[in-house]
């Protein structure tokens, strides 16, 4: 119902910015990022209603499409990563037909992996990933 009001409404209401709360603690635990995201405003917290819209038809695309996914690819997920759904990810690798392809969970780690102490793990697994193909 909100997607359906959301579709239908956004080009009125595009003027009015939404308060969408981006928990910016949870998006690393690399707390100078996190500083620095606070400090000079490198994360909006607010959306508009095309935005909602763009991004409810996109992810409704990508998991019809799932099932045409044929190329080699690498999935890294953060484990307390609240921005991305790792259930809904993980769902979506299970269906893809690619022979090539591999996931990777990041633990303890948030959304902006490339920022997290544990960071190592991501690069290794690009590498490893890479130099297998």
């Amino acid at each position: 119902m909100v997607k359906f009001a959301i579709s239908q409404l956004r080009h009125v209401l595009d003027e009015m910015v939404l308060f969408a709360p981006l928990q910016v603690h949870r998006v690393t635990r690399n707390k100078q990022y996190v500083r620095q995201i606070i400090a000079q405003r490198k994360a909006t917290p607010f959306l508009t209603c095309s935005l909602i819209h763009s991004f409810n038809v996109n992810i409704e695309k990508v998991a019809k499409s799932s099932e045409k996914v044929a190329y080699p690819y690498l999935l890294i997920l953060g484990e307390k990563d609240s921005i991305v759904d790792n259930a809904g990810a993980r769902a979506w690798h299970s269906k893809t037909v690619s022979k090539q392809k591999d996931i990777k969970l990041m633990a303890g780690s948030f959304h902006e992996l490339s920022k997290e102490p544990n960071n190592g793990t991501m690069f290794e697994s690009v590498l490893k990933f890479m130099v297998s193909r």
